[in-house]
């Protein structure tokens, strides 16, 4: 039985991808007997896509979707993306 939340790394098929057969996004662990695949530069990318997305949300308009209006909106987004 697996339990992730427990402190038990037994590898939890829904962070290293062992259902779908894809490398897993995060690191392997250093101490571990048989380390899992890993791909760097997938990380890097999922690593880069998500911090530009939490940087995004900070902006409360953003974040609640508070324009009505799709332009309006999309203007906003662009905004906070060169400010952020």
């Amino acid at each position: 039985m697996r339990h992730c939340r427990q402190g038990l790394r037994l590898g939890c098929p829904c962070r290293n991808g062992d259902r779908t057969g894809q490398p897993g996004g995060h690191p392997p662990r250093s101490n571990r007997l048989n380390p899992r695949s890993f791909n760097r530069h997938l990380y890097k990318n999922r690593n880069l896509i998500k911090r530009f997305f939490c940087r995004i949300q900070q902006f409360r308009r953003i974040a609640t979707r508070y324009d009505k209006l799709a332009s309006s909106s999309l203007s906003f987004v662009y905004l906070a993306c060169t400010i952020a």
